[in-house]
């Protein structure tokens, strides 16, 4: 498996199906990981609970988005300038 051990991922819809399984396929792979969710928290939340065991996830959380200014200066944008 590559190694990716001090990098930041931001999965969007990473609560279920594809992107919960890249969530974690990258988690393993040693990266800090963003679950991006729009209207499925429970699900994100679930995943981040999931990715608590994997290599190098301290950090890890979910992260609402949306569109527009509010949801990127809010959402996955203050995630990742806070690492």
């Amino acid at each position: 498996m590559i190694d990716l051990t001090g990098r930041r991922a931001f999965v969007t819809g990473g609560g279920r199906g594809i992107g919960r399984a890249t969530a974690l396929l990258l988690a393993r792979a040693g990266c800090r990981v963003a679950v991006g969710y729009r209207n499925r928290r429970a699900e994100a939340d679930e995943t981040v609970k999931a990715l608590a065991g994997q290599r190098g996830v301290g950090g890890s959380k979910a992260v609402r988005g949306g569109r527009g200014a509010a949801a990127r200066t809010t959402g996955w944008a203050g995630w990742t300038r806070s690492l």
